[in-house]
């Protein structure tokens, strides 16, 4: 899960810049504020898909980049 949004990202964003800003929309889940039993890996990865995605937005705002992400 975090693997495949960081390194879109991480190619996406040079482009982005380039033509001046555009959006950045993530996969994320609820389990990242709530948990679920047995699925440790899943709840931690969407957590840092959460976390990634307040960080991106944060450090390119000022590229025009917005970052979100939507947590089915």
């Amino acid at each position: 899960n975090v693997r495949g949004v960081f390194l879109c990202t991480k190619f996406a964003i040079p482009e982005m810049a380039k033509n001046g800003g555009g959006a950045i929309v993530n996969t994320a889940s609820i389990v990242a504020a709530v948990g679920i039993r047995n699925r440790a890996a899943y709840v931690a990865s969407k957590g840092a898909v959460a976390a990634l995605t307040r960080a991106v937005a944060v450090d390119h705002v000022g590229l025009g980049i917005r970052c979100n992400a939507i947590a089915p």
